[in-house]
């Protein structure tokens, strides 16, 4: 072989390499996230004032598993819009920043065309997987997760109670503290001292770990009309997942509340009292 065809082989060769690198370069990446389409559950109908569908992406740790919604201080890692509402099904495309996280997804028709990230009273909502407390969640990863169906089969409905739960400045943490507790319970499960009873059980209980806080909020879903409650929360002071002597607590000691009817006002509740039984 002559010294030039070896020389034109080289520069042949110095060009495919330099041209796949640029090729390399230049392909598309693939955009961590998710793609579907949200389907509207069964008897539930779009609005004529229905502007939109949104579409959000919470790990895992935001969902309530006792209220069977977001938590309080739920904030989305993505959110996507989705205008378009001629025809179902309703495609999306949620692109994702952050990965190797657990996720779960909320979608919600915008009824009212409110505004706002997440459902008001009458907004239709669900998630993917339906139970996010449960079923297995999403795992972000570099890869576009496809053909994920999100059903918006619920009603939001605005909670019956909003509750601020603090604690005030004598009550002292002790080592053992991990969490506040808080629940409602009925009139007939609280005894005289506005304690609740033994081996009764609330109406609704929640539980909060993050005591890094100086005030924490609650929501309690509507009710029966029967279900006239005392909320009550307590500071778990030797963590053993009960109310016992020496944890501090808070009371609500105006008259009881029905669940079935929507308690406008935000109430108030200070962990200041101690349990000496």
């Amino acid at each position: 072989m002559s010294y030039s065809s070896c020389k034109l082989t080289t520069y042949s060769l110095l060009f495919l390499l330099l041209f796949g690198i640029a090729a390399c370069q230049d392909a598309p990446k693939t955009i961590p996230g998710v793609t579907g389409q949200v389907v509207l559950g069964r008897e539930m109908l779009m609005s004529d004032k229905a502007s939109r569908i949104v579409v959000l992406a919470y790990e895992t740790k935001h969902y309530d598993e006792t209220t069977k919604y977001l938590k309080e201080d739920a904030t989305p890692l993505a959110k996507t819009t989705i205008s378009e509402l001629s025809s179902p099904p309703y495609p999306f495309s949620l692109d994702v920043t952050q990965t190797g996280v657990k996720v779960f997804l909320m979608a919600f028709v915008d009824q009212d065309a409110s505004g706002g990230d997440a459902p008001t009273s009458q907004d239709v909502y669900g998630f993917y997987p339906a139970d996010p407390a449960n079923d297995t969640p999403i795992l972000l990863s570099g890869y576009r997760l496809e053909n994920i169906e999100v059903t918006a089969g619920e009603i939001y409905k605005k909670p019956a109670l909003s509750v601020d739960v603090s604690l005030a400045t004598n009550i002292t943490l002790e080592n053992a503290a991990k969490k506040i507790i808080f629940g409602v319970w009925k009139t007939k499960d609280i005894n005289t001292e506005m304690q609740p009873m033994a081996q009764r059980l609330p109406v609704l209980q929640q539980e909060i770990t993050d005591l890094s806080k100086a005030r924490w909020k609650f929501e309690v879903p509507p009710g029966d009309a029967s279900d006239e409650v005392i909320p009550f929360a307590y500071l778990d002071q030797d963590n053993d997942g009960t109310f016992s002597k020496g944890d501090a607590y808070a009371v609500w000691s105006d008259k009881p509340i029905n669940l079935s009817q929507v308690f406008e006002e935000t109430i108030s509740l200070t962990i200041k009292l101690v349990y000496e039984p």
